[in-house]
């Protein structure tokens, strides 16, 4: 029956994948204004400096204004009135770029005015299935603009969903406040850890990061989703709350951790697993993984299918979730054959410890393979790159992420209580984050890091694809038949 199901879900993220490359420009998105000069209002969702001289802002709930439209040809297109203020509702959002250094928050409404436009493709990047992802369907450029509206004023136009947003995005504001105190120079490193914010972190780390292959480290993922739920967990398994409601505090608390951080796909990947994993096990039920990873992909593809095709986050987080279910085991299995016979370790109590430190670093370095043999063919892909050192930084990092993420959770919470123990916390963060810093550039400067093979090809990319494919049916079938033998 599960199998059934299994196939059943990928026939629908097929499906859904598919109906997202075809999309037919309907009479009231805002792609319909295409070539038009408007004027309307809109709600802002978020704004970035584009460069010293514009940013560019998403605006969603689009007002267009009941006013004759001017085209770039001159002719003109009279809109209908919908609603009794003169605007009519549009679909879709908008990113208006405009001229100065002004930054919008969420919820505030602003007067825009300008030409719309669809967006174009660059040579190599499909900017326009970029933006429709994110919902954004036209681009208004050197747009005039004017706040009209502040938070308080404009709560009409926002939802509970909305509101829940604009709360989420004051507390990780705050929250960045508190790192910006505690955490000099490294405040960019904790942010990218704790609240997704990457905009602070130096580009020569983010590079050595991507060449190393630790990118995954930094991100916000499931590593990151479980080690926060763990943490909730052991604080509420010294209160004296019933099973059930822990799981659904657990559950809220990262929810809105996950909207905080603005629901990127691996983290929703991470949360309706877990979410799933724990529910099945309250009920008392077994769960395959499997079906676990591709149901939450289908959740996730049925509000937004444009993920499957046009969202590298998506793709490598459930790639390396499948290899790290499927893989891990074969690889295991397989390293059992060269791996140091270290049985007098383990007999030993005197150097129990060397033992369990020895098999940590394995469990690393087969998660790490199998990550990474399933997202070879993506990186091949996207970035014509393999990292080969990503075993070693890896182990050399792996392990000190949860003790960083502890002592910088930890910080922030007493900040709001005792500034000394507050300091006390980060500091011991901060060298945690220094190692992190040391042995990415060490580790990044070496003369071989991996394979750069300088362009892409698709056919190549099927290729890597296939390989993996047969490891897995080839070395699977052996572990099957090894098992019925013994």
């Amino acid at each position: 029956m599960s199998k059934i199901f299994l196939f059943f879900c990928l026939f629908l993220i097929a499906g859904l994948g598919f109906s997202a490359l075809s999309y037919d420009c309907k009479f009231d998105n805002v792609c319909s204004l295409e070539n038009l000069e408007v004027s309307g209002l809109g709600m802002v969702e978020n704004c970035r400096q584009k460069n010293k001289k514009f940013v560019s802002c998403v605006i969603s709930k689009v007002k267009i204004s009941n006013k004759v439209f001017y085209s770039k040809d001159g002719s003109t297109e009279q809109g209908s009135i919908v609603n009794n203020k003169g605007y009519r509702d549009y679909r879709g959002k908008l990113l208006v770029e405009f001229y100065g250094n002004q930054r919008y928050k969420f919820g505030q409404i602003i007067r825009f005015e300008g030409v719309v436009e669809i967006a174009q493709n660059f040579s190599d990047f499909d900017y326009r299935a970029y933006l429709r992802k994110q919902g954004i369907f036209a681009v208004i450029k050197n747009s005039k603009n004017e706040l009209i509206m502040k938070n308080e004023k404009g709560d009409f136009f926002l939802s509970k969903t909305d509101k829940l947003k604009r709360f989420s995005i004051k507390i990780k504001n705050l929250i960045a406040e508190k790192i910006d105190f505690l955490f000099g120079g490294n405040r960019g490193l904790i942010k990218a850890l704790l609240i997704g914010e990457k905009d602070e972190l130096k580009e020569k780390f983010a590079l050595g990061t991507r060449k190393i292959g630790i990118a995954h480290l930094i991100a916000i993922s499931g590593m990151h989703i479980a080690i926060i739920s763990n943490l909730i967990n052991e604080f509420f398994a010294f209160l004296p709350i019933e099973r059930k409601k822990v799981f659904v505090l657990i559950h809220l608390i990262l929810s809105f951790f996950v909207l905080m951080i603005g629901m990127p796909a691996s983290a929703l990947r991470a949360l309706i697993m877990s979410f799933m994993l724990g529910f099945s096990r309250l009920i008392g039920r077994k769960s395959d993984q499997n079906l676990l990873l591709v149901f939450s992909a289908l959740i996730i593809l049925i509000f937004n299918p444009m993920y499957l095709f046009f969202d590298l986050g998506f793709q490598l987080s459930f790639c390396a979730v499948w290899g790290l279910i499927n893989l891990t085991a074969l690889i295991k299995n397989i390293f059992s054959k060269i791996k140091l016979d270290f049985n007098w370790a383990k007999e030993s109590d005197k150097y129990k410890s060397l033992f369990v430190v020895r098999e940590k670093i394995w469990e690393v370095i087969y998660s790490s393979i199998a990550a990474q043999l399933a997202t070879l063919p993506l990186c091949y892909y996207f970035f014509g790159y393999i990292p080969f050192i990503s075993l070693i930084a890896n182990v050399l990092i792996f392990w000190i992420v949860f003790p960083i993420i502890f002592l910088g959770i930890l910080a922030i919470g007493f900040s709001f209580f005792s500034e000394f123990l507050a300091k006390i916390f980060a500091f011991f963060c901060d060298l945690g984050l220094i190692y992190v810093k040391e042995i990415t550039f060490y580790l990044s400067e070496f003369g071989f890091t991996g394979i750069n093979f300088g362009h892409k090809n698709f056919s190549y990319f099927l290729f890597f694809a296939f390989l993996i494919i047969l490891f897995f049916i080839v070395f699977g079938k052996l572990e099957i038949s090894n098992k019925k033998i013994c």
